[in-house]
């Protein structure tokens, strides 16, 4: 345990150069009782107790350090106000991590928070958050799977069942929300291939993410054979580059790109209106090489 420990303790701070990363503990939305007209409020990691240990053995920053307990009541504005870098969801069967994620994309306070943006969240099973021999283990993936969501880092984790979500998933997830989750924002990637289908089948949030995968690749890439044409969305964050050619017939303007093996659609769409790519929802790739 003390090795993993160890090693957690330096990983954030070499990973950003030293800087803090910001970390809100989110245990409940709904173990709090407030009155009518009262402010909302949820439960959170506090400053004593396995929550902040792990915390703080895993190189991050505990927001709410500074309140005595080892879980306590917060305001969400408090939340807000001190801009987390990345959000620590308890995950339990009777209380899962993606239901309190789905209620923060449709809590208006919540999605003014750039964590939401960029789903900056990650997961931690009920059983690995009390004092446990698990505790090690738990702080290593901890650490690296914040790095994970914070800059698209890539490391192999433990089995402590700590870990980050697909970009896809929460963005199918979070579809019918307040401010779904537009995956072009994320810098991390999902490397599985899987599709997921959104709850919510007329936002437009799902085109947009799916078509425009450019989080998965350092440059996405697409040439027209034909006309020699070249669309290309930098990511400097991201390490991987992939190629899609769409099919098009001769004289055509519009094009059908097969997005099938990045979690996409097999059949989107585009049509060239004479500086770039656009698509139903309105997203355009620009030509930026002539």
């Amino acid at each position: 345990m003390k090795a993993d420990f160890d090693q957690a303790a330096t990983m954030v701070s070499s990973g950003l150069a030293g800087a803090q990363m910001k970390t809100v503990w989110l245990d409940c939305i709904d173990c709090c009782s407030t009155e009518p007209g009262e402010e909302e409020q949820v439960f959170v990691g506090g400053g004593t107790g396995a929550p902040n240990m792990l915390m703080q053995e895993a190189g991050l920053s505990n927001v709410f350090a500074d309140r005595p307990g080892n879980w306590v009541c917060v305001n969400v504005s408090d939340i807000v106000s001190a801009v987390p870098d990345v959000i620590v969801v308890v995950d339990a069967s009777w209380d899962t991590a993606v239901e309190k994620i789905k209620w923060m994309y449709n809590d208006a306070e919540f999605c003014k928070l750039e964590v939401l943006r960029t789903a900056r969240f990650v997961s931690i099973p009920f059983s690995a958050t009390t004092l446990s021999p698990r505790n090690g283990p738990a702080a290593l993936d901890l650490a690296m799977a914040s790095l994970h969501v914070r800059t698209g880092s890539q490391a192999p984790t433990q089995q402590s069942g700590v870990g980050s979500f697909s970009p896809f998933f929460l963005q199918a997830q979070t579809s019918c929300q307040r401010c779904p989750l537009n995956a072009i924002n994320v810098v991390y990637d999902d490397a599985s291939g899987i599709a997921y289908t959104p709850l919510c089948s007329t936002t437009t949030t799902t085109t947009t993410t799916t078509t425009q995968d450019a989080e998965a690749s350092k440059a996405l890439l697409i040439a027209l054979e034909e006309c020699k044409l070249c669309c290309i969305r930098p990511d400097s964050k991201v390490r991987r580059q992939w190629r899609i050619e769409p099919t098009f017939k001769k004289g055509s303007d519009t094009m059908i790109f097969d997005f099938s093996k990045k979690g996409g659609p097999k059949d989107l769409k585009g049509k060239w209106d004479g500086d770039g790519i656009l698509f139903a929802d309105g997203n355009k790739w620009k030509r930026t090489i002539k």
